[in-house]
């Protein structure tokens, strides 16, 4: 007891503490789309509610936001990479997750951004191949039409 009310007040004297809330991740980024985005393009809201409808929620939308950590964040990226998703639609995920969860971390819900601690998958570029000199008339005759 003595220990937990120790780190109570320092968490208190530096300014840190964080009030107990059951707030989920899911809770959050529904307020977080009402609050935040009303201002966005109609499109961006549009893909924002898709990328957490059919991303986020299912995936880390049951967690408490305050014990929503990294490892949980990097699990799940690294399973959507797993499934098949390109590394750029996972950095379009987590772009989204990021922001909502800076904005969470603004509004004091939470000590520090978990998206700020994790690695997305690097991307890969396509090799790009040339057409040969074989294959550039043909080419020019098929766009003729």
């Amino acid at each position: 007891v003595r220990k937990q009310l120790t780190k109570l007040t320092k968490a208190i004297d530096e300014g840190t503490y964080q009030e107990p809330n059951k707030l989920t991740v899911g809770q959050w980024l529904d307020n977080w789309l009402i609050t935040y985005c009303h201002n966005l393009k109609p499109l961006t809201q549009s893909s924002y509610k898709v990328v957490i409808n059919k991303h986020l929620l299912p995936n880390i939308g049951g967690i408490k936001l305050q014990d929503l950590r990294p490892i949980h964040i990097q699990k799940f990226y690294n399973d959507l990479v797993d499934s098949g998703y390109s590394p750029k639609t996972v950095s379009n995920i987590g772009g989204v997750l990021g922001k909502a969860l800076s904005d969470a971390f603004k509004e004091m819900l939470i000590p520090f951004n978990p998206c700020d601690h994790v690695t997305l998958p690097k991307k890969v570029r396509k090799e790009i191949k040339p057409l040969s000199d074989s294959e550039i008339p043909l080419f020019l005759e098929a766009i003729k039409s």
